[in-house]
C-alpha cells in the first residue's frame, strides 16, 4: 500500500546530509507562475495565437488529448518554421508577459534573467529586478532563499535540476546572493561595486561544468535564451555562448530523449536518483521519461532491499513538495501515482510554504517570528 504523505508540519528533519549522502532539488514550470506560464499555458497561447487559432475549449480538448510537447511540434508544423525561426517564436511567447510587466525596466529585466554570474549585472540593477517580484509571490522567490539557507548552513544541494526552460529561479537565486553579500559586508545602496561570483553554474549540455564550491544548475530541457546581444559583462568579460541546440521541446526530441539511453540529462537525473534523494518541487510528474527513469532506480533499490529483508514490501527515497487537494481520498491516488517511483509526499497548504517546507526539511535555522518547530524526526526510508 501506498504510503501517506507527510504534512509540511511533520516534515522536520527528512532530509539528513553525510559525507555520502546528500540531496538534489528538482523543479519545474510551477516554481516561476504567474510570471512565466506553465508549460500548458504556453500551448494554450500557441494554439489560440494560431495559425489557425482555435477556440479556448477546443484548445483545452487538444490540451487534454495531446502530451504539450506533441502540440509543440505540431504546431511548428502549422507555422512551416524552421528550428531557429521556431524557438524565436517559442521565445517571444515564453517572455511576453514577463516583458509586459516589467515594461520600461525590461532592458534590465532581461540583462538579470540572462546573466550567467551575479558579475553580469550590477547591484543596483539586481536590486531593482529584485524589488519588481517583491509581490509577485512566485514559489521560485522562496525556494531561492531556501537554497541560500542552505548553501549557508553547510547543507546546500549536490545540483539543481531544472525541466525547465526559463531562468527566474537561477536568476533570484544570483540576485538574492548579491543583496546577502552586500547586507554581510555593509555596503551601502548607492554603492555599485561587482561583489561575489554567485553560488550556481548553469549548465546546458554535456560541454558545460560546473566549478568546484558552486552548484551545478542543469537546464535538462534546455534554455530558450532572449534574443539579441548578450548582455555587457561588468568587467568586459562577454556570457559564454548558450546551447541553444540542446532544446528537448518537441515531440520528436522526446522520442530522440527516450531511446538515447547514455543522454546527457538521463545520466544527470539517474545519478541523482540513485545517490541523493531528490526533492521535487513545481512538476506534474507526469513526463514519461522521468517517470521510466524513477520507475527502473526504484524497482532496482527495492530488489536489493529485500534481497536483506524479504518482509520489506515497499520504500521510498525522494520527496514531492505538493499542495493538497482538500479531499482526502484524491490526496490518497497522487501518493499512490507516485509511490512506485520510490517517491512521498509532503503536503503543503499552498505554494507559498514550499520553501519554508524545503528549509524545515533540511531542519535549517527558522526564520525569526515564526513557530518553533516540532521535535527532530527520525529518518523515514
Amino acid at each position: 500500500m501506498a504510503k501517506h504523505g507527510i504534512k509540511a508540519s511533520d516534515a522536520t528533519g527528512l532530509i539528513r546530509i553525510s559525507e555520502t549522502a546528500g540531496w538534489t532539488l528538482c523543479v519545474g514550470a510551477g516554481t516561476s507562475m504567474p510570471v512565466f506560464p506553465t508549460w500548458q499555458e504556453l500551448v494554450q497561447d500557441l494554439l489560440t495565437s494560431g495559425p489557425p487559432a482555435v477556440s479556448g475549449a477546443d484548445a483545452k480538448k487538444l490540451r487534454d488529448s495531446f502530451p504539450p510537447e506533441a502540440l509543440i511540434r505540431a504546431s511548428q508544423e502549422l507555422l512551416e518554421l524552421g528550428d531557429e525561426d521556431y524557438r524565436l517564436h517559442l521565445t517571444e511567447a515564453l517572455y511576453r508577459s514577463i516583458q509586459s510587466k516589467a515594461s520600461g525596466l525590461w532592458p534590465t529585466v532581461a540583462k538579470c534573467l540572462m546573466a550567467r554570474t551575479p558579475a553580469h549585472a550590477l547591484p543596483s540593477e539586481w536590486r531593482r529586478y529584485l524589488a519588481l517580484f517583491s509581490s509577485s509571490r512566485t514559489t521560485a522567490a522562496d525556494l531561492a532563499s531556501a537554497v541560500l539557507d542552505s548553501k549557508e548552513a553547510g547543507c546546500a544541494p549536490n545540483a539543481i535540476l531544472s525541466f525547465n526552460a526559463e531562468p527566474l529561479f537561477f536568476s533570484l537565486i544570483n540576485a538574492q546572493s548579491v543583496a546577502r553579500i552586500r547586507r554581510q559586508k555593509g555596503l551601502p545602496d548607492a554603492d555599485d561595486v561587482v561583489v561575489g561570483k554567485g553560488v550556481v553554474d548553469r549548465i546546458e549540455g554535456s560541454t558545460s561544468w560546473s566549478s568546484t564550491g558552486r552548484i551545478p544548475y542543469y537546464f535538462c530541457h534546455g534554455f530558450l535564451p532572449l534574443i539579441g546581444p548578450a548582455p555587457t559583462a561588468t568587467h568586459g568579460r562577454r556570457p559564454p555562448a548558450t546551447y541553444d541546440s540542446k532544446m528537448v521541446f518537441s515531440e520528436s526530441d522526446y522520442l530522440n530523449l527516450a531511446n538515447t539511453v547514455f543522454s546527457w540529462q538521463s545520466s544527470v537525473f539517474t545519478r541523482a536518483a540513485m545517490s541523493d534523494r531528490i526533492v521535487f518541487v513545481g512538476l506534474s510528474l507526469t513526463d514519461p521519461n522521468m517517470r521510466r527513469w524513477l520507475a527502473w532506480i526504484h524497482s532496482q533499490r527495492l530488489h536489493e532491499i529485500q534481497s536483506m529483508d524479504p518482509l520489506i514490501r515497499d520504500s521510498t527515497q525522494h520527496f514531492w513538495i505538493n499542495v493538497s487537494s482538500g479531499s482526502e481520498p484524491s490526496d490518497r491516488w497522487t501518493e499512490a501515482l507516485v509511490s512506485h517511483l520510490g517517491v512521498r509526499i509532503v503536503w503543503v497548504p499552498d505554494w507559498k510554504k514550499a520553501g519554508e517546507t524545503l528549509g524545515r526539511m533540511l531542519s535549517l535555522p527558522r526564520p525569526k517570528g515564526l513557530p518553533k518547530p516540532p521535535p527532530r524526526r527520525r529518518h523515514i526510508r
